[in-house]
């Protein structure tokens, strides 16, 4: 392990210096003449030769340091690939345009809000699920019956679940179970 010193690390001396590449092109050196001398790419050279691209360039990286949010009265910083912040992208995708009432994705029902299992990660539905009760109810029913095993003693449906301790899924229904635990 390299022993720890509380010296400084030496500054980087730049590999590329652009005033230098300008001053080689105006004595008549070509870009892969300056590229070979300084060790760098030809394209490098010769994005920095071409004032438009270097304008351009330096316009965008001012641009994106000081891009805030598109919306009004909000000077939240965001990222370069967003024209608004995250709160108000959020309320953007919502999919309720009325005050009282949510669409459910799933039977495409306008719905009071009442009708909707309350879910606080959904801040763009007023804190509300995708589904309504009904439907989330009729896909558990859905989930149920077709996650439902063979009982061994009277050939009925049971639970898959495991259990919790042991970790075990049950090969009897309920009802075979508690016979057999009162004659025992």
């Amino acid at each position: 392990m390299p022993a720890v010193t509380n010296e400084a690390k030496p500054k980087r001396t730049p590999k590329f210096n652009w005033f230098r590449a300008r001053e080689l092109a105006r004595n008549g050196a070509t870009a892969p003449d300056i590229a070979k001398k300084m060790g760098v790419s030809v394209a490098g050279v010769t994005r920095i030769l071409n004032r438009n691209s270097y304008e351009t360039t330096t316009v965008q990286d001012n641009y994106s340091l000081n891009k805030t949010c598109a919306t009004d009265d909000c000077n939240t910083s965001i990222s370069n690939n967003s024209t608004v912040c995250r709160p108000h992208h959020a309320a953007s995708l919502t999919t309720s345009v009325r005050d009282t009432t949510v669409k459910c994705s799933a039977c495409q029902a306008w719905k009071p809000d009442e009708s909707f299992p309350k879910d606080a990660r959904k801040t763009a539905r007023r804190g509300r699920r995708y589904w309504c009760k009904s439907c989330c109810a009729i896909h558990e029913g859905n989930h149920r019956t077709r996650h439902q095993g063979v009982c061994q003693s009277c050939g009925g449906p049971c639970s898959t679940r495991k259990n919790r301790k042991t970790g075990l899924r049950p090969t009897r229904c309920k009802d075979c179970y508690q016979a057999e635990r009162k004659t025992a």
